[in-house]
């Protein structure tokens, strides 16, 4: 499928970013659960700052159970 290493791994960076490159790409929206803070992104159910959404989106699940919060996100 691929004619070099060169190309395998230029075809992972493109489909399959890091998680701070993902995270570059996201960009909030008005209609978003995370306001923009000095240190990232804000909670607005506890005022809490996260430095990226997927961080934020974690942090919903795990502390506020909201996983329709979460989904705000995309």
């Amino acid at each position: 499928m691929f004619d070099s290493l060169h190309a395998l791994i230029r075809h992972k960076e493109i489909l399959h970013p890091s998680e701070e490159q993902y995270a570059l790409q996201l960009k909030p929206t008005r209609n978003t659960n995370f306001p923009k803070s000095k240190s990232g992104l804000k909670c607005r159910l506890c005022s809490k700052a996260l430095p990226t959404p997927f961080s934020l989106e974690q942090h919903l699940v795990k502390k506020h159970r909201s996983p329709s919060a979460a989904s705000a996100t995309s």
